[in-house]
């Protein structure tokens, strides 16, 4: 059903944009005073953009200047290294108690989460309770392991969730102080295909407002601190979600994103995050309830710090939907053609992608073509200098909009079904803390490609020379989600993947 939505949906962007090209070629023959009209106003607006960076990076540079960073204990319990897909392994043959594993992730939230304010509220009696029960499972005999890795591939692991994403008996607040007395009485759907899958879901994490902003911080619980420099934000809105998981408070976990609130997050965090194909994991049970078209750009999607967790976890919160997809499909990246772009197409008001991550996207590109002998293609989209006016006039409904996605979608050819896009998850490492407030239109990078509909990973590429993550996404095709997560193993393989914020003895 969601493969023929979104062909039914590509297949009226083409007629649309057909019915309206020989106006949209007489709009844009227009006379020079309007020319020079809008040369003056996007001078103008691009002032005001660069007025804003200035006064920022002075505001925020004096106040957090000589701040010490908050260092995270170190780790000593290295199951809180271990990959989910790991843990379960062990677990299912007893080489780790469920009792055991939960256990060590309940000690390392206690004590980083004084520091990072990450998670907002807990069942960690009620985890062990359902560890001890997976134990005892496992100890009777009465299933074999290889019953239990097919009907149970998670059991015995704890995973988390951000607060919007109902778990029962803890609070859904979505971050608003109006909320702040609602409990879940029930699971969403994704948390109770965890359940099924055999995790046992441990605690919900910090959001932004109403899920509506890029730094997660609200008047219920405050804001949550980035785990590689406090003075940094962890994104929105599952920033508390990919800050636990990147300091080791969790194995992996399940995020949403409307406008890039996976990506952002993870990208900040340094680890892991899969936005899906629109319409194959279910939204039901989350806060706030997206209404109209935003239906179609959000999405529920796994986190977690390693990619090999990506499709297993990806694979149960599709449910019945995974046949849609290839996620078994073995991918040979040698086979697959690569396309970048490393900028937004100078867009007034959006921050040009800084030089430090167009070099670490270079190193992808280069990565390619001496491992592989591959040649990137780099590629100019024009629409995407409109790229903010697209997301907004859409997420409004406004059929009339040009979209990101009819360009793509009359070149179908650009990705088919072997293409992949690299394209920056951000355009700066992670900013101070209320910083977004000068760059509000950042979130861009991320939103355009829901507007698209296309699935997209975010990679970690190692850190920033004032030791802040680096990454990119990758984007597929619809339902070519497996491509990007195939590029995202490679991408891991080449540049490390997540890197520690903890001292590791």
């Amino acid at each position: 059903m969601a493969a023929r939505g979104v062909k039914s949906r590509l297949e009226k962007l083409r007629s649309h944009l057909q019915r309206h090209s020989s106006s949209s070629t007489q709009h844009l023959e227009q006379t020079p005073v309007t020319v020079d009209r809008m040369k003056w106003v996007d001078m103008l607006l691009r002032t005001v953009r660069l007025f804003m960076e200035v006064v920022s990076r002075l505001v925020f540079g004096l106040m957090y200047r000589g701040e010490s960073r908050t260092r995270l204990p170190p780790i000593t319990n290295l199951i809180l290294l271990e990959s989910a897909t790991s843990l379960a392994t062990k677990i299912r043959t007893k080489k780790l108690t469920s009792e055991e594993v939960v256990k060590s992730f309940i000690a390392r939230i206690r004590e980083i989460n004084p520091i990072l304010n990450c998670v907002v509220d807990t069942r960690f009696d009620q985890a062990l309770e359902d560890a001890r029960s997976a134990d005892a499972l496992i100890s009777s005999g009465t299933v074999d392991e290889e019953t239990l890795a097919k009907t149970k591939p998670f059991l015995g692991v704890p995973f988390s969730t951000k607060d919007s994403i109902a778990v029962k008996g803890l609070h859904q607040t979505a971050g608003l102080w109006i909320r702040r007395e609602i409990v879940a009485d029930e699971d969403a759907d994704v948390v109770q295909l965890m359940r099924e899958a055999g995790a046992i879901p441990m605690c919900v994490t910090n959001v932004s407002e109403l899920c509506m902003w890029w730094e997660s911080a609200n008047t219920v619980y405050g804001r949550t601190n980035n785990p590689y420099c406090s003075s940094r934000i962890v994104g929105g809105s599952s920033g508390g979600e990919a800050c636990l998981l990147s300091a080791c408070g969790s194995p992996f976990g399940i995020g949403s994103d409307i406008g890039g609130s996976i990506r952002m997050p993870a990208f900040f965090n340094g680890i892991f995050g899969h936005k899906p194909t629109s319409g194959i994991v279910s939204n039901l049970g989350q806060e706030p309830v997206a209404t109209g078209e935003a239906c179609e750009f959000l999405v529920t999607g796994p986190m977690c710090r390693y990619s090999k967790d990506l499709i297993p976890l990806y694979r149960i919160l599709a449910a019945s939907n995974a046949s849609l997809l290839s996620l078994d499909s073995k991918v040979d990246i040698r086979n697959l053609r690569y396309f970048y772009i490393d900028d937004e197409g100078g867009a007034p008001l959006i921050t040009p992608v800084s030089k430090e991550l167009r070099a670490a996207q270079q190193k992808v590109v280069t990565h390619l073509e001496k491992a592989y002998g591959i040649k990137a293609k780099k590629i100019i989209l024009k629409k995407l200098k409109a790229a903010l006016p697209i997301y907004f006039a859409k997420l409004g409904n406004v059929e009339e909009a040009p979209t990101f996605c009819e360009e793509l979608a009359l070149k179908k050819e650009l990705l088919g079904d072997d293409g992949v896009l690299l394209f920056p998850s951000h355009p700066t490492v992670a900013p101070y803390h209320s910083q977004p407030i000068f760059r509000p239109f950042n979130f861009v990078y991320t939103a355009i490609i829901n507007v698209a509909l296309f699935p997209s990973t975010q990679c970690p590429l190692g850190l920033s020379s004032n030791g802040l993550p680096l990454g990119i996404q990758v984007v597929a095709n619809h339902n070519n989600d497996h491509l990007s997560l195939a590029v995202a193993s490679e991408l891991e393989k080449a540049f490390g993947g997540w890197v520690c914020p903890s001292e590791v003895p």
